[in-house]
């Protein structure tokens, strides 16, 4: 036996114990399981895959989220006077009986605070965010709190790092976290001058050396997009920082995307799930004491109507999906119309079948996805995807340009709003949040917008699914590996 034939026996054995931990310790999906399986029989290639995207978070890494979680006992009792309040029908708030089963779920589920004091503004194109997010930031007095999956070195990213530069030298409070995978160019080294005036700067999973394209968690990103200002203000939604997310790009614009400006109590939330991400990224982070008082969580009151609840999810469990849980039961109760917008639909089972039972239930389902791709090969799965649905009687839209918008609405009534796409990465893999937007007003400012980008958009026909034997190949591979990613 030669040293090739003992490398590849050694290279088998290490491919079993990692198909054992997938089934005992990770608990990953047998669908995932059979294609990490169909992966690592390609010798050497495929066991460095896993390890490099495929392996889960390991037992300290998930003891630290929970240990790092920002513990609000304030908050947590108002949890939990919120759910007595609604198993016993206690309170008068319309909107809370209405939507009393999704908001108990999503307090249970995700430990949602339910909030009827908020405000809400609606953007759709980056450059107007931009603007609006770079005045709130210079009238900023206290605190800033700034994390985007992907915070980019170009000429948009430098403006918003002048400012923080700026406010930090004023001493306000600056704190900026950035995905290590999304913002894969961006390094420690860019924030120099902001942490010389007192802003403090972590990256989400660092890679090991700042060799990114080394990293052993680089599956498990922070995909959400919230900036809190004084603890009053907050975005949050699809877009990042970054020129293309602007519209600057042309090969693939317009660019359509949708987020919110909040101010009311819903901000804590927001404040909650930055501040627990920040513990998490922090070598030695400070007590949670620190964060508590009014420079991070605004003591006045607030004089908006709309009620939201801002819902989180990942990889902190066996089963941690809350997002797309509180999706399906949106999908389940819904009793006339399912708007859908995302840039990528690869849906689970579970959500796939939802929709079906809505169309046997006689609601309209109308999908939305981008008519010009930005990654081919998730393009390939979404088309396939698409043409399940479309069988099953759903109206897929495909705009002209690129939608980078992630919202469910139903029947006008509640949507959801944020950075979870309709995949299974979002899904499970990374770190997400949606607000979810309950009654009339606030839904009926979504669906205009949905249709005003109907009026940009072409409804495909069956014409659009029938494909050629090379179309069908890449489909199959694409939808297949889409369980890994």
């Amino acid at each position: 036996m030669n040293a090739l034939h003992i490398s590849l026996i050694i290279n088998y054995i290490l491919c079993a114990l990692a198909v054992i931990g997938m089934v005992f310790l990770e608990h990953k999906k047998p669908i995932r399981i059979f294609v990490w399986i169909f992966v690592l029989f390609i010798p050497y290639l495929g066991l460095l895959v896993y390890v490099l995207i495929g392996y889960g978070l390991g037992i300290k890494t998930k003891l630290l989220l929970k240990k790092r979680r920002l513990n609000n006992k304030k908050y947590n009792l108002y949890l939990a006077k919120q759910k007595d309040q609604l198993q016993y029908e206690q309170s008068s708030n319309i909107i809370e009986h209405k939507f009393k089963d999704l908001i108990m779920m999503n307090l249970n589920n995700a430990n949602a605070m339910f909030t009827s004091d908020n405000n809400v503004e609606y953007f759709t194109d980056g450059l107007s965010m931009l603007e609006n997010l770079k005045q709130d930031l210079l009238n900023a007095t206290k605190t800033i709190n700034i994390c985007f999956y992907i915070f980019a070195m170009d000429n948009i990213g430098k403006d918003i790092l002048n400012i923080l530069i700026q406010k930090a030298k004023q001493g306000v409070k600056v704190r900026l976290l950035y995905d290590s995978i999304g913002s894969l160019f961006t390094h420690k080294f860019h924030f120099k001058k902001l942490i010389k005036a007192g802003g403090l700067v972590n990256e989400f999973f660092p890679a090991f050396l700042g060799i990114k394209l080394f990293n052993l968690k680089a599956n498990y990103r922070n995909h959400r997009k919230i900036v809190v200002i004084d603890g009053k203000t907050a975005y949050t939604g699809g877009m990042n920082i970054r020129s293309d997310h602007m519209g600057l790009k042309t090969k693939i614009s317009p660019w359509r995307d949708c987020h919110l400006k909040i101010t009311g109590s819903a901000v804590y939330s927001l404040q909650n799930i930055f501040i627990s991400d920040w513990r998490l990224s922090s070598k030695n982070p400070e007590p949670q004491n620190y964060f508590l008082n009014s420079d991070y969580f605004y003591d006045g009151n607030f004089t908006g109507t709309d009620s939201l609840q801002v819902v989180s999810s990942g990889p902190t469990g066996i089963d941690d999906e809350n997002i797309k849980e509180s999706m399906i039961k949106m999908i389940n109760n819904a009793k006339r119309d399912i708007y859908i917008q995302t840039p990528y639909f690869i849906p689970d089972e579970a959500f796939i079948n939802a929709i079906k039972i809505a169309l046997l239930c006689g609601v309209k389902v109308k999908i939305m996805v981008p008519k010009i791709p930005d990654k081919m090969f998730i393009y390939a799965a979404t088309t396939s995807f698409l043409k399940d649905v479309h069988n099953m009687g759903a109206e897929i839209y495909l705009f002209n340009g690129f939608l980078h918008t992630k919202a469910v609405c139903v029947d006008d009534e509640v949507a959801t709003i944020g950075s979870c796409n309709i995949d299974i990465r979002s899904f499970k893999l990374n770190f997400e949040v949606n607000t979810m937007l309950y009654g009339k007003t606030q839904c009926e400012n979504y669906v205009k917008i949905f249709n005003n980008d109907l009026s940009n958009s072409i409804k495909i026909n069956d014409d659009f699914i029938k494909l050629n034997f090379m179309q069908k190949i890449i489909i199959l591979f694409s939808r297949m590996f889409s369980a890994l990613f």
